[in-house]
Protein backbone atom coordinates (compact mmCIF):
# COMPACT_ATOMS: atom_id res chain seq x y z
CA UNK A 1 0.00 0.00 0.00
CA UNK A 2 2.80 2.18 0.67
CA UNK A 3 4.60 1.98 -2.30
CA UNK A 4 1.37 2.32 -4.11
CA UNK A 5 0.45 6.23 -2.20
CA UNK A 6 4.65 6.93 -2.98
CA UNK A 7 4.10 5.70 -6.80
CA UNK A 8 1.18 7.59 -6.96
CA UNK A 9 2.45 10.85 -5.14
CA UNK A 10 5.69 10.46 -7.61
CA UNK A 11 3.03 10.92 -10.73
CA UNK A 12 1.29 13.27 -9.19
CA UNK A 13 4.01 15.53 -9.19
CA UNK A 14 5.56 14.94 -12.12
CA UNK A 15 1.91 15.70 -13.75
CA UNK A 16 1.94 18.81 -12.18
CA UNK A 17 5.29 19.92 -13.50
CA UNK A 18 4.22 19.00 -16.91
CA UNK A 19 1.15 21.43 -16.69
CA UNK A 20 3.09 24.23 -15.21
CA UNK A 21 5.62 23.35 -18.79
CA UNK A 22 2.59 23.33 -21.03
CA UNK A 23 2.09 27.04 -19.78
CA UNK A 24 5.89 28.28 -20.22
CA UNK A 25 6.04 27.13 -23.50
CA UNK A 26 3.34 29.74 -24.85
CA UNK A 27 3.48 32.99 -25.64
CA UNK A 28 0.83 35.42 -26.19
CA UNK A 29 -0.17 35.06 -29.99
CA UNK A 30 1.44 32.08 -30.59
CA UNK A 31 -0.90 29.48 -29.55
CA UNK A 32 -1.61 27.89 -32.73
CA UNK A 33 2.06 27.37 -33.68
CA UNK A 34 2.94 25.50 -30.05
CA UNK A 35 -0.44 23.83 -29.78
CA UNK A 36 0.68 20.43 -30.23
CA UNK A 37 3.23 20.91 -28.24
CA UNK A 38 0.98 22.66 -25.25
CA UNK A 39 -1.93 19.53 -25.76
CA UNK A 40 1.24 17.07 -25.55
CA UNK A 41 1.74 18.04 -22.38
CA UNK A 42 -1.37 18.97 -20.85
CA UNK A 43 -3.04 15.68 -21.70
CA UNK A 44 0.45 13.90 -20.02
CA UNK A 45 0.18 16.03 -17.31
CA UNK A 46 -3.60 15.37 -16.83
CA UNK A 47 -3.12 11.70 -17.44
CA UNK A 48 0.03 11.44 -14.39
CA UNK A 49 -2.46 13.21 -11.88
CA UNK A 50 -5.01 10.85 -12.87
CA UNK A 51 -2.77 7.67 -12.78
CA UNK A 52 -1.24 9.01 -9.57
CA UNK A 53 -4.27 9.69 -7.96
CA UNK A 54 -5.72 6.75 -8.35
CA UNK A 55 -2.37 5.16 -6.95
CA UNK A 56 -2.42 7.56 -3.95
CA UNK A 57 -5.68 6.98 -3.38
CA UNK A 58 -5.64 2.90 -3.21
CA UNK A 59 -2.54 3.24 -1.56
CA UNK A 60 -3.83 5.41 1.44
CA UNK A 61 -7.19 2.88 2.22
CA UNK A 62 -9.13 0.19 0.28
CA UNK A 63 -11.84 2.60 -0.11
CA UNK A 64 -10.00 4.80 -2.11
CA UNK A 65 -10.94 3.95 -5.77
CA UNK A 66 -14.43 5.18 -4.63
CA UNK A 67 -13.33 8.24 -3.39
CA UNK A 68 -10.91 8.74 -6.51
CA UNK A 69 -13.98 8.17 -9.01
CA UNK A 70 -16.25 10.86 -6.92
CA UNK A 71 -13.02 13.69 -7.11
CA UNK A 72 -12.69 12.86 -10.55
CA UNK A 73 -16.13 12.98 -11.47
CA UNK A 74 -16.73 16.26 -9.63
CA UNK A 75 -13.29 18.12 -10.70
CA UNK A 76 -14.26 17.06 -14.41
CA UNK A 77 -17.70 18.57 -13.86
CA UNK A 78 -16.75 21.62 -12.53
CA UNK A 79 -13.72 22.21 -15.21
CA UNK A 80 -16.05 21.91 -17.95
CA UNK A 81 -19.12 24.10 -15.98
CA UNK A 82 -16.30 26.95 -15.64
CA UNK A 83 -14.65 26.66 -19.13
CA UNK A 84 -17.97 27.04 -20.78
CA UNK A 85 -19.04 29.60 -18.71
CA UNK A 86 -16.01 31.79 -20.07
CA UNK A 87 -15.72 30.45 -22.65
CA UNK A 88 -19.79 31.80 -23.55
CA UNK A 89 -19.13 35.20 -21.61
CA UNK A 90 -16.72 35.84 -24.60
CA UNK A 91 -19.03 34.88 -27.11
CA UNK A 92 -21.81 37.22 -25.34
CA UNK A 93 -19.16 39.67 -25.24
CA UNK A 94 -18.51 39.10 -29.25
CA UNK A 95 -22.50 39.51 -29.88
CA UNK A 96 -22.84 42.99 -28.12
CA UNK A 97 -19.88 44.42 -29.46
CA UNK A 98 -20.70 43.05 -33.70
CA UNK A 99 -24.51 44.18 -33.29
CA UNK A 100 -23.59 47.16 -31.92
CA UNK A 101 -20.99 48.10 -34.51
CA UNK A 102 -18.08 48.94 -31.80
CA UNK A 103 -14.77 47.59 -32.33
CA UNK A 104 -14.37 43.49 -31.59
CA UNK A 105 -10.15 44.59 -30.30
CA UNK A 106 -11.96 46.43 -27.45
CA UNK A 107 -14.36 44.48 -26.36
CA UNK A 108 -12.36 41.61 -26.44
CA UNK A 109 -9.01 43.73 -24.29
CA UNK A 110 -11.89 44.41 -20.72
CA UNK A 111 -12.65 40.76 -20.66
CA UNK A 112 -9.35 39.83 -21.29
CA UNK A 113 -7.83 41.83 -17.97
CA UNK A 114 -10.26 40.35 -15.72
CA UNK A 115 -8.27 37.07 -14.94
CA UNK A 116 -4.80 35.68 -14.45
CA UNK A 117 -5.50 31.94 -15.86
CA UNK A 118 -4.73 30.18 -18.46
CA UNK A 119 -7.91 31.32 -20.58
CA UNK A 120 -7.28 35.10 -19.68
CA UNK A 121 -3.88 34.42 -21.28
CA UNK A 122 -5.45 33.20 -24.24
CA UNK A 123 -8.09 36.20 -24.00
CA UNK A 124 -5.23 38.07 -23.56
CA UNK A 125 -3.72 36.76 -27.31
CA UNK A 126 -6.72 37.42 -28.98
CA UNK A 127 -6.61 40.73 -28.23
CA UNK A 128 -3.79 41.14 -28.99
CA UNK A 129 -4.17 39.46 -32.30
CA UNK A 130 -7.33 41.64 -33.23
CA UNK A 131 -5.71 44.98 -32.29
CA UNK A 132 -2.92 44.46 -35.36
CA UNK A 133 -5.63 43.66 -37.49
CA UNK A 134 -6.28 40.31 -37.94
CA UNK A 135 -9.45 39.21 -38.93
CA UNK A 136 -11.62 37.05 -36.08
CA UNK A 137 -11.18 33.89 -37.58
CA UNK A 138 -7.61 34.18 -38.12
CA UNK A 139 -7.21 35.61 -34.37
CA UNK A 140 -9.51 32.59 -33.10
CA UNK A 141 -7.50 30.09 -34.94
CA UNK A 142 -4.23 31.57 -33.53
CA UNK A 143 -5.90 31.61 -30.24
CA UNK A 144 -7.73 27.91 -30.04
CA UNK A 145 -10.48 26.84 -27.25
CA UNK A 146 -11.78 30.30 -26.36
CA UNK A 147 -15.01 29.88 -28.24
CA UNK A 148 -17.37 26.35 -27.40
CA UNK A 149 -16.25 24.08 -30.58
CA UNK A 150 -20.20 23.79 -31.80
CA UNK A 151 -20.18 27.17 -32.38
CA UNK A 152 -16.97 28.00 -34.46
CA UNK A 153 -18.45 26.63 -37.65
CA UNK A 154 -21.28 29.07 -37.62
CA UNK A 155 -19.12 31.92 -36.41
CA UNK A 156 -16.92 31.39 -39.27
CA UNK A 157 -19.82 30.87 -41.87
CA UNK A 158 -21.52 34.39 -40.62
CA UNK A 159 -18.00 36.20 -40.53
CA UNK A 160 -17.19 34.79 -44.39
CA UNK A 161 -20.87 35.99 -45.70
CA UNK A 162 -20.91 39.19 -43.84
CA UNK A 163 -23.39 38.22 -41.23
CA UNK A 164 -21.10 38.11 -38.18
CA UNK A 165 -23.86 39.66 -35.58
CA UNK A 166 -26.28 37.00 -36.24
CA UNK A 167 -23.99 34.78 -36.24
CA UNK A 168 -22.49 34.93 -32.49
CA UNK A 169 -26.24 35.71 -31.73
CA UNK A 170 -27.43 32.07 -32.76
CA UNK A 171 -24.37 30.70 -31.39
CA UNK A 172 -24.59 32.29 -28.05
CA UNK A 173 -28.28 30.83 -27.85
CA UNK A 174 -26.93 27.39 -28.03
CA UNK A 175 -25.65 27.05 -24.62
CA UNK A 176 -28.92 24.64 -23.36
CA UNK A 177 -29.40 22.69 -26.26
CA UNK A 178 -25.21 21.83 -25.95
CA UNK A 179 -25.18 21.26 -22.42
CA UNK A 180 -28.28 19.15 -22.14
CA UNK A 181 -26.54 16.83 -24.68
CA UNK A 182 -23.56 15.85 -22.89
CA UNK A 183 -24.33 16.85 -19.44
CA UNK A 184 -27.42 14.44 -19.58
CA UNK A 185 -25.69 11.41 -19.70
CA UNK A 186 -21.58 12.16 -18.80
CA UNK A 187 -21.76 11.21 -15.29
CA UNK A 188 -23.60 8.17 -15.76
CA UNK A 189 -21.59 7.02 -18.84
CA UNK A 190 -18.61 7.77 -16.52
CA UNK A 191 -19.92 5.75 -13.74
CA UNK A 192 -20.66 2.92 -16.22
CA UNK A 193 -16.69 2.47 -17.42
CA UNK A 194 -15.89 3.23 -13.80
CA UNK A 195 -18.55 0.38 -12.49
CA UNK A 196 -17.35 -2.57 -14.97
CA UNK A 197 -13.17 -1.71 -13.92
CA UNK A 198 -13.75 -2.07 -10.66
CA UNK A 199 -15.60 -5.35 -11.21
CA UNK A 200 -12.56 -6.75 -13.35
CA UNK A 201 -10.40 -5.32 -10.51
CA UNK A 202 -12.60 -7.03 -7.86
CA UNK A 203 -12.93 -10.31 -9.80
CA UNK A 204 -8.94 -10.39 -10.28
CA UNK A 205 -8.46 -9.65 -6.45
CA UNK A 206 -11.14 -12.72 -5.29
CA UNK A 207 -9.49 -15.21 -7.74
CA UNK A 208 -5.94 -14.61 -7.42
CA UNK A 209 -5.64 -13.28 -3.69
CA UNK A 210 -8.58 -14.82 -1.66
CA UNK A 211 -9.10 -18.56 -3.11
CA UNK A 212 -5.48 -19.11 -3.29
CA UNK A 213 -5.78 -18.41 0.29
CA UNK A 214 -8.98 -20.04 1.55
CA UNK A 215 -7.36 -23.25 -0.70
CA UNK A 216 -4.42 -22.89 1.86
CA UNK A 217 -6.45 -22.82 4.61
CA UNK A 218 -7.99 -25.84 4.14
CA UNK A 219 -5.05 -27.34 3.60
CA UNK A 220 -3.41 -26.79 6.39
CA UNK A 221 -6.52 -28.49 8.46
CA UNK A 222 -5.97 -31.16 6.16
CA UNK A 223 -10.08 -30.94 5.30
CA UNK A 224 -11.21 -31.83 1.95
CA UNK A 225 -12.11 -28.86 0.05
CA UNK A 226 -16.12 -28.39 -0.52
CA UNK A 227 -17.85 -28.41 -3.70
CA UNK A 228 -18.56 -24.55 -3.52
CA UNK A 229 -14.69 -23.87 -2.50
CA UNK A 230 -13.86 -26.88 -5.24
CA UNK A 231 -15.67 -24.75 -8.20
CA UNK A 232 -14.02 -21.37 -6.88
CA UNK A 233 -10.47 -22.96 -7.05
CA UNK A 234 -11.24 -24.05 -10.75
CA UNK A 235 -12.68 -20.83 -11.79
CA UNK A 236 -9.70 -19.00 -9.94
CA UNK A 237 -7.21 -21.24 -12.13
CA UNK A 238 -9.25 -20.30 -15.29
CA UNK A 239 -9.05 -16.56 -14.42
CA UNK A 240 -5.46 -16.77 -13.77
CA UNK A 241 -4.66 -18.80 -17.21
CA UNK A 242 -6.17 -16.08 -18.82
CA UNK A 243 -5.21 -13.07 -16.68
CA UNK A 244 -3.20 -11.21 -19.02
CA UNK A 245 -7.04 -10.99 -21.34
CA UNK A 246 -8.28 -9.25 -18.25
CA UNK A 247 -5.54 -7.30 -16.90
CA UNK A 248 -5.54 -5.96 -21.58
CA UNK A 249 -9.49 -4.63 -20.82
CA UNK A 250 -8.75 -3.40 -17.51
CA UNK A 251 -6.02 -1.25 -19.76
CA UNK A 252 -8.58 -0.75 -22.61
CA UNK A 253 -11.47 0.35 -20.09
CA UNK A 254 -9.31 2.26 -17.86
CA UNK A 255 -7.82 4.31 -21.33
CA UNK A 256 -11.89 4.52 -23.01
CA UNK A 257 -12.37 6.27 -19.22
CA UNK A 258 -9.33 8.89 -19.43
CA UNK A 259 -10.71 9.18 -23.47
CA UNK A 260 -13.88 9.73 -22.31
CA UNK A 261 -12.61 12.71 -19.53
CA UNK A 262 -10.41 14.07 -21.84
CA UNK A 263 -13.28 14.55 -24.22
CA UNK A 264 -15.48 15.59 -21.77
CA UNK A 265 -13.60 18.41 -20.68
CA UNK A 266 -12.68 19.67 -24.08
CA UNK A 267 -9.16 18.51 -24.83
CA UNK A 268 -9.85 16.48 -27.06
CA UNK A 269 -11.68 16.19 -30.29
CA UNK A 270 -10.40 13.29 -32.28
CA UNK A 271 -12.81 10.36 -32.39
CA UNK A 272 -12.66 7.02 -31.86
CA UNK A 273 -13.87 4.49 -34.94
CA UNK A 274 -17.24 4.05 -35.02
CA UNK A 275 -17.82 7.38 -33.25
CA UNK A 276 -19.23 9.03 -35.92
CA UNK A 277 -22.67 6.99 -35.63
CA UNK A 278 -23.44 8.81 -32.43
CA UNK A 279 -22.03 12.39 -33.41
CA UNK A 280 -23.15 12.53 -36.68
CA UNK A 281 -26.38 14.00 -35.67
CA UNK A 282 -24.43 16.58 -33.70
CA UNK A 283 -22.52 17.36 -36.64
CA UNK A 284 -26.18 17.81 -38.65
CA UNK A 285 -27.04 20.02 -36.24
CA UNK A 286 -23.94 22.08 -36.83
CA UNK A 287 -24.06 22.45 -40.52
CA UNK A 288 -28.29 23.32 -40.28
CA UNK A 289 -27.76 26.05 -38.13
CA UNK A 290 -24.83 27.25 -40.95
CA UNK A 291 -28.14 26.55 -43.16
CA UNK A 292 -30.23 28.55 -41.33
CA UNK A 293 -28.03 31.16 -40.93
CA UNK A 294 -27.49 31.27 -44.82
CA UNK A 295 -31.75 31.53 -45.26
CA UNK A 296 -32.05 34.35 -42.71
CA UNK A 297 -29.34 36.82 -44.07
CA UNK A 298 -29.92 35.56 -47.81
CA UNK A 299 -26.24 34.15 -48.45
CA UNK A 300 -25.12 33.03 -51.13
CA UNK A 301 -25.03 28.98 -51.14
CA UNK A 302 -21.40 28.27 -52.35
CA UNK A 303 -19.80 30.83 -49.40
CA UNK A 304 -21.52 28.78 -47.14
CA UNK A 305 -20.38 25.60 -48.58
CA UNK A 306 -17.05 26.90 -49.05
CA UNK A 307 -16.53 28.30 -45.20
CA UNK A 308 -17.60 24.91 -43.80
CA UNK A 309 -15.07 23.30 -45.74
CA UNK A 310 -12.26 25.59 -44.30
CA UNK A 311 -13.69 26.17 -40.85
CA UNK A 312 -15.45 22.81 -39.78
CA UNK A 313 -13.22 21.54 -36.70
CA UNK A 314 -13.44 17.89 -37.55
CA UNK A 315 -11.90 16.08 -40.55
CA UNK A 316 -14.39 13.32 -41.81
CA UNK A 317 -17.05 15.95 -41.56
CA UNK A 318 -15.12 18.43 -43.91
CA UNK A 319 -13.70 16.05 -46.38
CA UNK A 320 -17.70 14.85 -47.19
CA UNK A 321 -18.63 18.72 -46.90
CA UNK A 322 -15.99 18.72 -49.86
CA UNK A 323 -17.79 16.21 -51.59
CA UNK A 324 -21.13 18.24 -51.35
CA UNK A 325 -19.96 21.09 -52.28
CA UNK A 326 -18.72 19.63 -56.02
CA UNK A 327 -22.22 18.02 -56.33
CA UNK A 328 -24.06 21.27 -55.51
CA UNK A 329 -21.19 23.41 -57.93
CA UNK A 330 -22.09 20.62 -60.25
CA UNK A 331 -25.70 21.74 -60.54
CA UNK A 332 -27.62 19.18 -57.55
CA UNK A 333 -29.91 20.41 -55.00
CA UNK A 334 -27.68 20.75 -52.13
CA UNK A 335 -30.40 18.66 -49.67
CA UNK A 336 -29.83 15.65 -52.10
CA UNK A 337 -26.14 16.51 -51.92
CA UNK A 338 -25.51 16.60 -48.17
CA UNK A 339 -27.77 13.29 -47.63
CA UNK A 340 -25.83 11.55 -49.98
CA UNK A 341 -22.79 12.59 -47.86
CA UNK A 342 -25.06 10.76 -45.26
CA UNK A 343 -24.79 14.51 -43.93
CA UNK A 344 -28.41 14.91 -43.64
CA UNK A 345 -31.23 12.09 -43.22
CA UNK A 346 -33.65 11.41 -45.11
CA UNK A 347 -36.30 12.41 -43.11
CA UNK A 348 -35.20 15.52 -42.02
CA UNK A 349 -34.83 16.13 -46.34
CA UNK A 350 -38.27 15.60 -46.53
CA UNK A 351 -39.24 17.86 -44.08
CA UNK A 352 -37.30 20.75 -45.86
CA UNK A 353 -38.18 20.32 -48.60
CA UNK A 354 -41.91 20.23 -47.92
CA UNK A 355 -41.05 23.52 -45.53
CA UNK A 356 -38.86 25.25 -49.05
CA UNK A 357 -42.38 24.65 -51.30
CA UNK A 358 -44.38 26.58 -48.52
CA UNK A 359 -41.65 29.61 -48.12
CA UNK A 360 -40.87 28.47 -44.60
CA UNK A 361 -37.76 27.01 -44.57
CA UNK A 362 -35.68 29.22 -41.92
CA UNK A 363 -38.02 27.96 -39.34
CA UNK A 364 -38.01 24.67 -40.56
CA UNK A 365 -34.01 24.38 -41.00
CA UNK A 366 -33.82 25.81 -37.06
CA UNK A 367 -36.07 23.07 -35.81
CA UNK A 368 -34.36 20.22 -37.86
CA UNK A 369 -31.19 21.39 -35.86
CA UNK A 370 -32.47 21.62 -32.50
CA UNK A 371 -34.50 18.06 -33.09
CA UNK A 372 -30.99 16.27 -34.01
CA UNK A 373 -29.48 17.27 -30.94
CA UNK A 374 -32.65 16.09 -29.16
CA UNK A 375 -31.97 12.48 -30.64
CA UNK A 376 -29.15 12.23 -29.76
CA UNK A 377 -29.57 13.28 -26.41
CA UNK A 378 -32.23 10.41 -26.47
CA UNK A 379 -30.25 8.16 -28.27
CA UNK A 380 -27.41 8.17 -25.59
CA UNK A 381 -29.41 8.37 -22.89
CA UNK A 382 -31.38 5.42 -24.17
CA UNK A 383 -28.19 3.56 -24.62
CA UNK A 384 -26.67 4.29 -21.17
CA UNK A 385 -30.24 3.24 -19.11
CA UNK A 386 -29.96 0.11 -20.54
CA UNK A 387 -26.25 -0.54 -19.58
CA UNK A 388 -26.13 1.17 -16.40
CA UNK A 389 -28.97 -1.79 -14.75
CA UNK A 390 -27.15 -4.91 -16.10
CA UNK A 391 -23.34 -3.78 -14.65
CA UNK A 392 -24.84 -2.98 -11.39
CA UNK A 393 -26.23 -6.27 -11.16
CA UNK A 394 -23.25 -8.19 -12.87
CA UNK A 395 -21.24 -6.44 -10.12
CA UNK A 396 -24.00 -7.21 -6.93
CA UNK A 397 -24.09 -10.86 -8.20
CA UNK A 398 -20.40 -11.78 -8.94
CA UNK A 399 -19.85 -10.42 -5.35
CA UNK A 400 -22.65 -11.56 -3.48
CA UNK A 401 -22.19 -15.41 -5.12
CA UNK A 402 -18.25 -15.28 -4.20
CA UNK A 403 -18.55 -13.84 -1.26
CA UNK A 404 -21.60 -16.50 -0.31
CA UNK A 405 -19.79 -19.67 -1.57
CA UNK A 406 -16.54 -18.17 0.70
CA UNK A 407 -18.79 -17.94 3.75
CA UNK A 408 -20.53 -21.14 3.39
CA UNK A 409 -17.16 -22.97 3.11
CA UNK A 410 -15.55 -21.36 5.78
CA UNK A 411 -18.81 -22.08 7.85
CA UNK A 412 -18.04 -26.06 6.56
CA UNK A 413 -14.77 -25.63 7.44
CA UNK A 414 -15.27 -24.61 10.77
CA UNK A 415 -18.00 -27.18 12.05
CA UNK A 416 -15.59 -29.69 10.81
CA UNK A 417 -12.66 -28.70 12.81
CA UNK A 418 -15.10 -28.35 15.96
Amino acid sequence: MLTFAASGLGAMLLGMALLVSSRLVLAPGDYARFQFVEMTLKVLGWVLILVGSFGLCLGATPLGLLGWVAAVVVVSHVMVRRRTAKQYSLLWVLTAASERGLPLSTSVGALAHEGCDEFARRTRGLYELLDQGASLPEALKRCPGLLPTEATPLVHVGFDCGALAPALRQSAGHREAHTQVWASVAGKLIYVLVMIWFLLYVVQFIFLKIIPSFQKIFYDFDAEPTLSMQVLVSTGNFVAQWAFLVFLLMGMLGALLIYALLWYVGWLRWELPGMSRFTRRLHTASILDAMTLAVRCRCPLDDVFASLVRWYPTRWVRKRLRAAQADVAGGRDWLDALSAQGLLPQADVAVLRSAQRADNLQWALGEMADANRRRLAYRLQTLVQFAFPPVVLLFGLAVGLVGLALLSSLAQLVLRVI
